[in-house]
Formats: C-alpha cells, sequence, structure tokens
C-alpha cells in the first residue's frame, strides 16, 4: 500500500548502516517483563551523546485519504540522518533502546511543517549552515521588523536571536531561561512575540488558552510558549494554575500533577511542562516568576519608522528558510552543543546562583557562534547579562525588606547594632509609614531571617542585632544587589522607646 510519504530514506556512511537498520516502529511481542532503568525521551524533541531527533507534523495520503502523521528527524553521533514514521523506540548502535514518550496523537489534516519537506531534503543531502552565519542570519530578520533601546541595542537583539536558538536545543541544559518582553503600551512588545511566533520551535500561542489545555500541550507536544498580556499573572484572580505552570516549567523535569478519575478511584498524573517561555507585558511579573527570566526592555518607537511599518509576512519564505537552517544546523551539530554546555562555567564566573543558571546556555551559544575564535559576541552578550541582572536585582526583594537593610546597615555603620526589630519597624514607619502600614516586629525579625541577618538574646532578655558586622551587611547587599554602602548608610537611626 502507498503510504503516500515523500523522500522518506537515509543517509548513511557504509560504518553506521546497521545504526538505520536497528531503528523500528513495531511494538514488542515478548511476554511482559519487568524492567528497570529504561531510558525514556519526549519525541519532540531531544539531545543525546549518540542520537539527537525531533518530530515534525506532515499530512500522507492513505488508501486515497488524506491522513496526518508524525515524522522523527534523526541524526546520529556517526553521521547518519534519517527521516522516518514516528516509532515508540530506537535501537542504539552500542546497545540499547531509547523509548520515545509520551506518544503524540495524531496532527491534524493539513498542517503545515514548521521544518520544510525541501529543507529536510537538504539537510539530509549533508547541509547545514554555520553557526555565526545563522546567527547574522536571524539577527538581521529581527532588526528588519523590532527597534530595540539604543543604549542597549546589539546586546538585546544578541539575547532574543540567541533565545531563538535556544528553543531547538534546550534539552541540552537543566535550566531554561525565560524572555520577559516588558514596556509600556504601543512599546513594540506583542510585536517581538509576533516575530518570534515565525522564528521559535514550535510556537504556542497561549493569550486564551486555558491552564489544562496549556500543560497537556506541553507534555504530549513541546514547543515554546508566548504568553502576551502577563501583567495579568500578578493579579490574584489570576488562574494560579498558570503560574503553576511557568514557575515549574523553567527546569527539565518540572512537572504539575492533577488527579484523573481511574476504575472509580482518582489518580495522581503528571505533565511534563519543561521548555522555553517568552512572556509580554505592560507590568512587573511576580518575583518568584521574574526570577525565571531575562528581561528584555522595549521603548515607544515613532510610528513613521520603516521597521516598525514593515510588513510581517510579505516576504513568508524568509522566515522558512530561517526555521530551515535553524533545525538543520541544531541536529547536525547536536554533539558539539552537549559538550559545550557541560564544559562553559568559565563563562558565567561572577554571576551567582540562579543568574548563572540562566544566563549559561546564551552564553554558550554566543560562544559558538562566535567565527574564527573571537570573543567579541561573548563579550558584548556578557556586558548586557551584567547590566540586566545589575537592573533586576533590586527586583528580588520587596521595598520594605530593602528600606530594613538599608537601616539595619545605617545602625552597624554608627556602632548602634544593639538594635531590635521593635525600633527598626520604628524607625521604619516614621520614614515611610505606608510601606509598613500593619507590620508587626514580628515580621520585621522574620523578613531580615531571610537574608541571614538574625537577632541575638542580650543579658536582659531582649533579642537584637548587636552580633552583626559590617561584613554581615555587605554580603547581603552583594548577593541581592542593594545599592547601600555599609559604611555611609543613607539612614540614620531613630531609636524609639521600648
Amino acid at each position: 500500500m502507498h503510504t503516500g510519504y515523500t523522500k522518506m530514506h537515509t543517509v548513511s556512511p557504509p560504518h553506521d548502516r546497521a545504526v538505520a537498520d536497528n531503528v523500528t516502529g513495531a511494538r514488542p511481542s515478548e511476554p511482559e517483563v519487568e524492567v528497570t532503568g529504561l531510558e525514556v525521551c519526549r519525541p519532540s524533541l531531544f539531545l543525546r551523546a549518540d542520537v539527537a531527533g525531533l518530530t515534525e507534523a506532515t499530512t500522507v495520503l492513505t488508501d486515497g485519504r488524506p491522513v496526518g502523521r508524525w515524522l522523527l528527524c534523526l541524526q546520529w553521533a556517526g553521521g547518519t540522518r534519517q527521516v522516518l514514521p514516528l516509532p515508540e523506540w530506537v535501537d542504539r548502535p552500542s546497545g540499547g533502546r531509547l523509548w520515545l514518550a509520551p506518544f503524540p496523537a495524531a496532527p491534524h489534516v493539513g498542517v503545515v511543517p514548521s521544518w520544510s519537506p525541501q529543507g529536510r531534503e537538504r539537510w539530509l543531502q549533508g547541509e547545514s549552515p554555520r553557526f555565526d552565519e545563522l546567527f547574522h542570519n536571524l539577527c538581521d530578520q529581527i532588526g528588519r521588523f523590532i527597534v530595540f533601546p539604543e543604549e542597549d541595542a546589539a546586546g538585546a537583539l544578541a539575547t532574543v536571536a540567541l533565545w531563538t536558538m535556544l528553543t531547538y536545543c534546550y534539552p541540552a541544559w537543566a535550566a531554561v531561561p525565560y524572555l520577559h518582553v516588558a514596556g509600556t503600551l504601543a512599546s513594540g512588545k506583542s510585536r517581538l512575540l509576533d516575530v518570534l511566533s515565525r522564528l521559535v520551535r514550535r510556537p504556542i500561542m497561549a493569550s486564551s488558552m486555558t491552564a489544562g489545555v496549556l500543560f497537556r500541550t506541553l507534555h504530549e507536544h513541546g514547543g515554546t510558549l508566548l504568553l502576551d498580556e502577563a501583567e495579568r499573572l500578578g493579579d490574584q484572580s489570576a488562574s494560579s494554575e498558570l503560574r503553576t505552570v511557568l514557575l515549574a516549567g523553567y527546569r527539565a523535569g518540572g512537572r504539575v500533577a492533577r488527579l484523573r478519575a481511574h476504575a472509580g478511584e482518582f489518580r495522581p498524573v503528571h505533565f511534563d511542562v519543561f521548555g522555553p517561555k517568552a512572556l509580554g507585558g505592560i507590568g512587573e511579573l511576580p518575583p518568584a516568576l521574574a526570577s525565571r527570566c531575562i528581561r528584555v526592555s522595549m521603548l515607544r518607537t515613532a510610528g513613521s519608522n520603516a521597521q516598525v511599518r514593515a510588513s510581517l509576512d510579505a516576504d513568508v519564505a524568509r522566515w522558512q528558510q530561517l526555521r530551515d537552517d535553524i533545525h538543520a544546523l541544531i541536529l547536525a551539530r547536536a554533539t558539539e552543543i552537549l559538550s559545550a554546555a557541560q564544559t562553559a562555567d568559565d563563562l558565567t564566573d561572577g554571576l551567582s546562583g540562579r543568574d548563572a543558571e540562566l544566563w549559561r546556555p546564551l552564553l554558550v551559544l554566543a560562544r559558538l557562534c562566535d567565527s574564527g575564535g573571537s570573543t567579541a559576541l561573548p563579550e558584548c552578550l556578557r556586558a548586557y547579562a551584567d547590566a540586566v541582572v545589575a537592573d533586576s536585582q533590586d527586583d528580588t526583594a520587596p521595598e520594605p525588606e530593602r528600606i530594613l537593610v538599608g537601616m539595619l546597615a545605617a545602625s552597624v555603620a554608627n556602632q548602634q547594632s544593639d538594635v531590635t526589630p521593635k525600633e527598626l519597624l520604628g524607625q521604619a514607619q516614621k520614614a515611610e509609614p505606608a510601606a509598613f502600614r500593619g507590620w508587626t516586629p514580628h515580621r520585621v525579625a522574620s523578613a531580615l531571617r531571610r537574608y541571614g541577618l538574625h537577632t541575638a538574646k542580650t543579658s536582659g532578655g531582649r533579642r537584637s542585632y548587636r552580633q552583626l558586622t559590617g561584613e554581615h551587611i555587605r554580603r547581603v547587599t552583594r548577593l541581592y544587589g542593594f545599592s547601600i554602602t555599609v559604611e555611609n548608610a543613607s539612614f540614620a537611626p531613630h531609636a524609639t522607646a521600648g
């Protein structure tokens, strides 16, 4: 029976013929046997040392009728390249089996493949672009439609272009940064998301999507979430389920659990929501979500600007060519990407904690994209990263807590660190009455304790910060980016009774 597939073949070096012969989609016929140590990966996109792969939707004719089918595109470390109907597993030349799960439902008939048949054919025949060429082509295309703030233009453009590439290879890292596109009304946020929807891996425009549909889609099909009007996430009436998906999905293995009825009882079902996400909005994100994001700030541009007026779909073929090139490059260089991801700790020297985790994938890709061993691109991106981190560090703590740390710093600088939480609260309420309305001394102590600033008992039984030194405060200001100089603290102590 004619399958309707075109160019469903393998290009294999002679020493790799065994690889192609071992790929199968048949179900096992042997009796059930308990097994452990199975290696399972999501078929939508995976990178392993010996094989990388991704799925593409297509439509085939079966008995004269169109049917949606999934194709699996494989790049083996030995050089073999394959496009074949999606199997349930692939057998490895070195032994062992790589299982593909969850197995997705059939795609819709007539779906337009993100990776064109012509692009897959060129890749099968051995073609793939260079890192530096693809990076510059992405920058050129994005720059045709988007105007970034002048002082940040080079770093912001590089960040967006590299993040676009990351959506095709993010499983190489344990965590993936979200992109927070921020700015006022009419500053180009939605337009940037529109540009990304034409370039990223399997875009999911989710402005009106429920959380249940979203986490099931991410689990079964993967993809890149593009969420506009993200300021709603800070509203307490917003869906807590959606916030749960976003908070869990930046790290590999991130899952959400839901109860599902089965045989008369409810059982927990886990959904994998790991993957890249871009959030656009005019307001600030909740602090926990903002800490998972790299912020790209946008400014309003005159309507007469040629980039603003340019039609996004005037050259559809150009968008397709770029998507084809990204698919081909990432699969062809998957082994190199994995190796670089595991040996690039020097790129994040000076960045601490989550900042290093978020910027590492982009800095690694920047190094790969820098031609001829130059360091210009990694240095440009690192300078932008340092600026973004410095600007966002104050957002990691609420304003009242920064005020309290500043007041405690002033007490230490003036050798009056025997101040109590109640006395600090009195100072704070005098300086900022609105910010500290409803606060109690216990809440002050709890807030400062989160930063490692603890009270100690005095001989009279009162608890104060008498054991703190300038080094304690400097550590907090360094880690959280507070603009406080301990030796010249701007808050003068105002002791209160009691």
